[in-house]
């Protein structure tokens, strides 16, 4: 869902959004002692349950993924796998940085992400904010886990869309919209754009983030 629409915490002061930038910066310090508590849980998994929680919550109450989330558990993901990578054996980190991606595939992770959902993006629109989302997930887990997360995440939201179009007795609209839609955007000079009704329907707010958090977690949990 996108970043930038008017919400109740989209609006708030800027010291209230420093301070959340603040919380989700700090955060991964605290979760060290707990990861080791927690073993075989690490920071970078408990990293990624505090995104997917607290992004499926946001964006289904206030249809928004802030920045001051995405933003901080991405760069917290690439100094633990940069730690991890390059870290000399002397500090002793291992116990922490054990499970952590190596930078590489970290950045990795990172860019087939952003690829994929910007490839989206520029094809059915949506929301900036469910971009920076799964990059931050792709840092977590990998190019390879990150493409099926979407995929996985894609299709329980479009079985999601199918199942409310029907029981709203919308899904007349929803093939020809679908259609449309993609065909304009490989062949404008064939095929016509969305009828303003059927563009309506297509610009319902859906919170992906829910099908994200659902998605990633079968991924995750499977591999």
């Amino acid at each position: 869902m996108n970043a930038n629409h008017r919400s109740p915490l989209g609006a708030a002061a800027p010291r209230r959004r420093a301070l959340y930038y603040g919380l989700f910066t700090v955060l991964p310090l605290a979760l060290l002692p707990a990861s080791i508590a927690l073993t075989p849980l690490s920071v970078g998994s408990m990293l990624l349950l505090v995104l997917l929680l607290v992004s499926a919550a946001t964006d289904l109450r206030h249809r928004k993924i802030y920045n001051w989330l995405s933003y901080p558990v991405f760069g917290w993901a690439v100094l633990l796998s940069g730690l991890g990578t390059l870290a000399p054996a002397a500090w002793g980190l291992e116990p922490l940085l054990d499970s952590v991606l190596p930078l590489g595939e970290c950045l990795a992770g990172g860019l087939v992400s952003a690829g994929v959902m910007l490839a989206i993006y520029s094809v059915a629109g949506g929301g900036a904010g469910d971009v920076k989302l799964a990059i931050a997930i792709g840092a977590l887990v990998g190019p390879e886990l990150t493409l099926w997360a979407i995929a996985v995440s894609y299709l329980l939201a479009a079985s999601f869309v199918t199942v409310d179009s029907l029981l709203t007795r919308r899904l007349r609209l929803l093939g020809p919209a679908t259609l449309r839609l993609l065909g304009a955007q490989l062949a404008p000079e064939r095929v016509q754009s969305p009828t303003a009704e059927q563009r309506r329907f297509l610009r319902r707010p859906i919170p992906l983030a829910g099908f994200f958090a659902v998605g990633t977690l079968l991924v995750v949990m499977g591999s």
